[in-house]
């Protein structure tokens, strides 16, 4: 899987929840139903900026929502001093060949596909684990999830993770072919460090062999620990890209 299949797959992905509407320097996406969430609404610039523009001008149509974020992928931002004032972070791709992957004794626990027409259950997990970000951004996330899933369903799914009865985590997958993306990898705080993320990880592994998957990758902040343990699973970093992040005013 070379850079061109995975900003393929990301666009791909990210299209399920988003608009997209190209520009000269690369694309906007908008998710008109959950406005609010910052992973589906951004300017993924993936041109050689010639002309800053459309990138103005995307940041003064979008601020009065409350952030702008733009996301370059291979892109020399160094001579744009409008962003001196964003908060910068780099991500890293980290690839695997589905049959490099390895796993330490992973723990027996109940892990399940959701099923998004029927189990409750678990979008009221999605909606309590995102009431810290409001009630509104919650109940919308909740909502949106369960329609993209129903609406794409196989090639997008959940699994969930549950310990004595309770929902403790969740990881998904979105499969194009012999690959597929691996976002949205959580375990509750409490529970982490005992090998249950390691058995999410290993059943969605499994799952996916039995669909024909060759290749899988995830994205995640250079700056977080789990990075380590991916590469522990087999996983090789093979790119980054940055993001820049404002927050403004929402008047």
């Amino acid at each position: 899987m070379n850079f061109k299949d995975i900003l393929k797959m990301e666009i791909d992905s990210i299209s399920l929840f988003s608009k997209k509407t190209v520009t000269p320097s690369g694309a906007i996406f908008y998710d008109e139903r959950l406005a609010d969430k910052y992973f589906h609404n951004y300017f993924l610039v993936t041109n050689e900026i010639k002309d800053t523009s459309d990138l103005i001008l995307y940041e003064l149509e979008h601020k009065h929502k409350g952030f702008v974020i733009f996301r370059f992928e291979g892109i020399d931002t160094s001579h744009l001093t409008f962003l001196n004032d964003y908060k910068e972070e780099t991500y890293g791709y980290y690839v695997a060949n589905i049959v490099d992957l390895h796993f330490a004794s992973p723990n027996v626990c109940d892990i399940e596909i959701v099923d998004p027409a029927s189990d409750d259950a678990f979008f009221q997990f999605m909606y309590q684990d995102s009431l810290p970000f409001g009630e509104g951004y919650a109940r919308g996330n909740a909502k949106r999830h369960q329609e993209v899933l129903i609406e794409h369903k196989p090639h997008f799914f959940y699994l969930k993770l549950t310990h004595e009865h309770q929902i403790i985590g969740h990881i998904n997958a979105y499969i194009q072919g012999s690959v597929a993306k691996i976002d949205e990898y959580y375990v509750k705080e409490d529970y982490q460090k005992q090998g249950f993320g390691t058995a999410l990880m290993s059943n969605m592994i499994d799952k996916l062999k039995k669909q024909s998957v060759k290749e899988v990758y995830l994205v995640t902040d250079l700056e977080d620990t789990a990075k380590d343990l991916y590469v522990r699973m087999g996983y090789k970093h093979v790119g980054t890209f940055k993001q820049y992040q404002k927050m403004f005013k929402n008047d």
